[in-house]
């Protein structure tokens, strides 16, 4: 404050002088340089304009001037006053040095070399023009140059805690990690409370993946200067790296509300947003990175991922495509837009976006071991593990390809080879509960049930919320006939998560077995809510219904299983059966015809065709389907009883008779055909 009062009073005092005589070219000069202090730009140009009209040959009012439009950032014109300074006085090194500085701060770092070499031919220890020689050459990429540049210095003031800040800088640059922060820690002991020696300590520790030391020295350059963009920035994205998103974040808000134009910033956070499942919050933030720079293609592809994760995958790809059309070559885009193709059920166009990922670069383990999924999906089952070995041959220890690897053994039915994987598995981590979850599901299959238990109360034991595991547990208990605790089972996986369709599915099938057909309808209930388009879910609740005499809301069942799926023939075949039941004969020939368009020669749709025209007293034609059936099968007495019934209706008793002796062939004590041979007897008695 006395400093500015003092100023002021210099300003009265040249006013007075210019009172007395307008034509005092320093009184102007000087009232000038005393308002630039005061930061009264427009007025002190005037000045200059004023004395310059007295005097043009003197350099110090066209250097005055310079400087006064530099500080308004009008830099053309600043370098026109330099110029006109130089050209008056070629030895006035403070006009060189300003015009270096002024062409490093507009980016122009070969002609600031060439005006801070011009100082220092005036004055070799220039201090400042050495120190901005040596940014210039760094940002000119030379940064040998630099390092000479910046050690000249240093033998020049060995105390300058600047000049060892831009060498640890330049040494960076050089890769030099280790001797740079030797320079940074040398800057901190000169002056401690220099921050962006704290701050660029910190990028080199980080470089060495000393993330916590780096941190420290984050915090130290904020401590030192809160409203410092670097630190914060550099500190979000470090707790980033280490997993703590929601701390990052914080640190990024700080950031951006310093330079809320920091394109990367925003990615950054975005990024943070995107890991903690924050899906919107990203995409607000990644179009805010957008808006200030639409040409990184990595954002872009980011904000097809969040995109993905809100379901909304038509808008992902758009993205990825804005992504491809700025860069082509990246092998990271490509994979993915795969991603969200298969998510698209577009399978096949997703290989080939693996493939184009691949042609760039076949080191991508993530890319081969997809490109395996994929094509395990599609049954090609040997390609699969063909991708999955080039996985394996990239990292040989890598846990998702060993286990997807085994899946697709499994597949293969070679269940052994599968075990052994998932052994493998678990000794590299016996920690891993999805390993024991799917060595289960394999002894399952082999009929190890004490075995599968095993290892689904290992997965239990290692994650107790792993709710496919109970349900799994479930489904095993069952089978060794301990039904309460299965039921327990499939209970504590829809407490976990009431949104798990597969324990309510294993439960509604269990109260099925149970005879407990209304609760099983209500847990059917519950998976359609969930996933309306599980077609085996909505014949089973056809089928509860049909067991409780409830055709009609079978039937509707069966119907919006088949707009689902409409080449389900079993399900045409049941439906043409519960139409039987309610007297729908026609309707229901109609089901057996699709059924039979569908699977040609199935002796059992044949059967059932057979009963719906014996209703419509079509006896001959009966027979007909009943002799396909029996041609196609010929070991159902069902079917040889019921041909007996139809041929007693156009009176061919003979035959019918043998008919029933061949249902009694397969069946002793058959009581439909017992009882029609009796009524035979009787009859011809």
């Amino acid at each position: 404050m006395l400093g500015s009062n003092r100023i002021l009073e210099s300003v009265v005092c040249f006013n007075r002088a210019l009172e007395l005589n307008q034509n005092l070219e320093d009184a102007w000069s000087h009232k000038g340089v005393a308002l630039s202090k005061l930061s009264n730009y427009e007025e002190a140009l005037k000045c200059y304009d004023e004395a310059l009209k007295i005097n043009q040959n003197k350099s110090e009012i066209w250097y005055n001037k310079g400087l006064t439009y530099s500080n308004v950032g009008n830099y053309e014109e600043a370098l026109k006053c330099l110029t006109s300074a130089i050209k008056r006085n070629p030895n006035l090194i403070m006009a060189h040095y300003q015009m270096g500085f002024i062409y490093m701060k507009t980016n122009n770092y070969h002609e600031s070399v060439k005006s801070f070499n011009k100082a220092l031919d005036l004055k070799p220890d220039y201090i400042d023009a050495l120190l901005g020689k040596t940014i210039s050459f760094r940002n000119l990429g030379e940064n040998k140059e630099a390092l000479d540049c910046v050690n000249h210095l240093i033998d020049i003031d060995p105390n300058n805690s600047e000049a060892w800040l831009h060498k640890g800088i330049v040494l960076s640059f050089l890769s030099s990690i280790e001797e740079a922060i030797e320079a940074f820690n040398r800057s901190i002991e000169l002056d401690s409370e220099n921050s962006e020696s704290w701050f660029n300590k910190g990028i080199a520790l980080e470089e060495l993946n000393k993330n916590q030391e780096a941190l420290n020295c984050y915090n130290e350059a904020i401590k030192r200067k809160d409203d410092y963009f670097g630190p914060w920035h550099n500190k979000g994205y470090l707790l980033a790296k280490v997993g703590k998103h929601t701390e990052a974040l914080e640190s990024y808000e700080k950031a951006l509300k310093m330079n809320p134009k920091h394109s990367e910033g925003w990615h950054n956070k975005g990024n943070s947003f995107f890991k903690l499942a924050r899906f919107e919050e990203a995409l607000d933030c990644y179009d805010k990175s957008l808006s200030l720079n639409p040409n990184n293609n990595i954002v872009w592809s980011n904000k097809g991922l969040a995109l993905n994760g809100l379901e909304k995958t038509d808008e992902a790809i758009q993205c990825f495509d804005e992504s491809l059309k700025i860069d082509n070559t990246n092998p990271h885009t490509m994979y993915n837009k795969a991603l969200t193709l298969e998510k698209k059920g577009k399978i096949n166009e997703a290989l080939e976006y693996l493939d184009k990922s691949l042609h760039l670069s076949d080191k991508l383990i993530e890319v081969w071991i997809y490109k395996g999924i994929f094509l395990g999906q599609l049954d090609q089952l040997e390609d699969a593990v063909k991708c999955l070995d080039e996985a394996l041959k990239i990292n040989p220890e890598s846990i998702e390809a060993l286990m997807n690897k085994a899946a697709v053994y499994e597949k293969l039915d070679n269940n052994d080879d599968a075990i052994k994987l998932y052994d493998i598995v678990i000794e590299m981590n016996p920690e891993l509960s999805e390993a024991f979850n799917s060595k289960g599901s394999i002894l399952f299959k082999q009929n190890k049930f004490s075995e599968a238990l095993q290892c689904y109360e290992k997965a239990l034991e290692l994650y107790s919320n792993y709710v496919e595991a109970w349900v799994n547990k479930g489904v095993t208990l069952e089978r060794i006939q301990r039904q309460e605790d299965a039921l327990i089972c499939y209970n504590k996986a829809i407490k976990l998560e009431p949104n798990f369709a597969d324990a309510w599915y294993r439960k509604g099938m269990y109260l099925g077995r149970k005879g407990r057909h209304e609760e099983e309808i209500g847990c059917y209930d519950k998976v359609l809510e969930i996933d309306p388009n599980r077609v085996s879910v909505w014949s089973l609740k056809g089928a509860s219904f049909t067991v409780l005499n409830r055709y009609e809301e079978a039937a509707l069942c069966l119907k919006e299983a088949l707009k689902r799926n409409p080449e389900d023939f079993e399900i045409w075949d049941f439906l043409g059966v519960l139409l039987t039941f309610q007297n729908k004969y026609g309707e229901a020939i109609d089901c057996f015809d699709k059924a039979l368009k569908i699977k040609e020669n199935d002796p059992k749709v044949y059967f059932h065709r057979g009963n719906a025209l014996y209703h419509l007293k079509k006896y001959d034609e009966v027979i007909i389907n009943y002799d396909k059936s029996i041609n196609l099968n010929e070991n159902n007495e069902e079917v040889w009883a019921n041909k007996a019934m139809a041929l007693n209706k156009i009176k061919k008793y003979r035959e019918a008779i043998n008919c029933c002796e061949k249902a009694l062939e397969i069946k002793s004590f058959f009581s439909k055909a017992l009882n029609i041979k009796r009524y035979f007897s009787f009859k011809f008695k």
